[in-house]
């Protein structure tokens, strides 16, 4: 038992789906997220947040592979910063846990950050997309979206009229003819 915390596995995929349930909940949008961060706040006393933020870490670590972005990445999006261009990250995530690897990243200025979880629907949903622009004070016509899912980023980016950048990995298996056809 570590910082009072003693529940059993069925306790916990019981409270894990009824958080879910609670999140999907929203059926406005085919492609709803849960917000994990209300999973692990539900097994602490609200005064042991920051117990709560590190268990969420502790399970990022043990069921994820080494995460980090391309690795020419950073240095791109350092250089649009360093040119005065805004920069915004909108992913597929839960803030829970991402919000430190992003930060982690070690790069300045950039907002807004925006992850699924915090507009409870993932990408080809634009909601997060639209959500950047809000918190940027920009129209999506004026920003350019860069991501490498064929299918997700892409139809995101047309959902929210915002011209979109593809970054297709030399080891993807996507055949070009399942890329939707960009018209900006």
């Amino acid at each position: 038992i570590r910082h009072g915390l003693d529940h059993d596995p069925e306790r916990l995929r019981h409270e894990f789906a009824r958080v879910s349930d609670l999140n999907r909940a929203d059926r406005s949008t085919d492609f709803p997220d849960a917000d994990v961060s209300e999973f692990f706040n539900s097994l602490f006393a609200p005064e042991d947040r920051d117990q709560s933020r590190e268990a969420a870490m502790v399970f990022r670590a043990a069921s994820t592979t080494a995460w980090r972005p391309r690795v020419d990445t950073i240095e791109s999006v350092r250089t649009l910063i360093e040119h005065g261009s805004p920069v915004g990250i909108v992913s597929n995530t839960q803030r829970a846990y991402s919000e430190f690897e992003v930060r982690s990243l070690g790069i300045d200025g950039v907002a807004p950050v925006v992850f699924s979880s915090d507009v409870r629907a993932c990408k080809p949903d634009p909601r997060a997309l639209l959500r950047a622009c809000e918190l940027a004070s920009v129209r999506p016509t004026e920003c350019l979206y860069v991501g490498n899912d064929p299918s997700d980023d892409v139809k995101a980016a047309q959902a929210a009229d915002m011209p979109v950048l593809l970054i297709v990995e030399p080891e993807s298996q996507v055949p070009m003819s399942d890329v939707p056809t960009c018209t900006r």
